[in-house]
Parts: structure tokens; C-alpha cells; sequence
């Protein structure tokens, strides 16, 4: 009973790529076996034993999290809270950004241009600097081997997740840094 009443949370800042996509390392696509990374939180007070959540979670949302299970409600964290609000009420989003590397291969994402990404539980748009798009269903296609961008039939899912990306950054197409 020394943990009952502790938080403990458990996270990891990026994933790896071992060969999807054609890739290795971290830091340079926003694949979904770079962003996609554990958050474990133990905490009997306010989380059940062996719940899950199937929305998607930012970064920059987990100090907010930690505050509002710790009973802290001024603090400075902005975002959207996850405590108390039942997975299906809206459409949880992430969205992640990486800028364009130098002296990776010239056929990985970031050689040629800044990604911006936004998530769903079954959605994700990768858009880039160039004006390139693509379009997982991550519930069908968790391997993302199959881009959905132009296709007609999920034009209306991509303009969606379009306009959420436009509500969610200010400039939803990443622009290159000038160097």
C-alpha cells in the first residue's frame, strides 16, 4: 500500500523507426512508430486499474495532466485537459511538428521539408512544406503502407482533418527554417 495514494507516470519523448518506412533513427518523419509513444499513469485515486484510452495525447499536454490528477488548478500549463472528460466527447487530437535535417538521405521526409502532423484515435494527416499530403487510417492501416490523400473517396476526411489542422496551429503548413 506504500504507492495507493501516488501518481506515477511513465512516458517516452519519440519513438524509433527499425526499418519502416524505409527508415531508421528517430527525429526525421512523424510516422507513426516515431510519435507514437507510451504513457502509463498509476494513479488509484482517479485512474481505474487497467483502463485505456484510445485518444491521442500530446507532449505538451501530459504537465497539464499531472497537475489537474495532483489537485493543482492554477497552473500555467495551457491545453486541453484529458482528466474527467470520457474518451468519446469530441474528437481528442495530437499534433506533432519535426523540421528539415541535414545529412540524412535525401529520401527521408526531413531532408526536404519541415512535417506537421495531426492525430486522431483514427486519423492521421502528415502535411509537409512542399504542399504534400498524407492520410492514414491508422485503425485499418496501422502500418500506414497505404496513403489515403488521393483518393476521392476520404476528401472529405482529409479536408477535415485540414480545417482541425488550420483550428489547432496557426499556420498549418510548416515552413522551412531559413538558414
Amino acid at each position: 500500500g506504500r504507492y495507493d495514494d501516488a501518481l506515477i507516470v511513465l512516458i517516452s519523448d519519440h519513438g524509433e523507426s527499425f526499418g519502416e518506412h524505409n527508415l531508421i533513427h528517430h527525429g526525421h518523419s512523424l510516422y507513426q512508430d516515431q510519435i507514437r509513444i507510451p504513457l502509463i499513469v498509476r494513479f488509484p485515486p482517479q485512474v481505474p486499474a487497467g483502463a485505456r484510452d484510445p485518444r491521442p495525447v500530446a507532449l505538451e499536454q501530459v504537465p497539464l495532466l499531472v497537475t489537474e490528477l495532483a489537485g493543482l488548478t492554477d497552473t500555467p500549463f495551457p491545453g486541453r485537459s484529458v482528466v474527467g472528460v470520457a474518451p468519446h466527447d469530441g474528437e481528442g487530437v495530437a499534433v506533432s511538428e519535426v523540421t528539415r535535417r541535414r545529412g540524412i538521405p535525401e529520401k527521408w521526409p526531413t531532408a526536404s521539408a519541415d512535417l506537421r502532423s495531426l492525430q486522431t484515435e483514427q486519423w492521421q494527416l502528415i502535411v509537409n512544406d512542399v504542399g504534400s499530403a498524407e492520410l492514414y487510417d491508422l485503425r485499418a492501416d496501422p502500418a500506414q503502407a497505404n496513403n489515403l490523400a488521393g483518393d476521392g473517396h476520404f476528401a472529405d476526411v482529409l479536408a477535415r482533418l485540414q480545417r482541425r489542422l488550420v483550428v489547432e496551429v496557426r499556420d498549418p503548413t510548416p515552413r522551412a527554417r531559413r538558414e
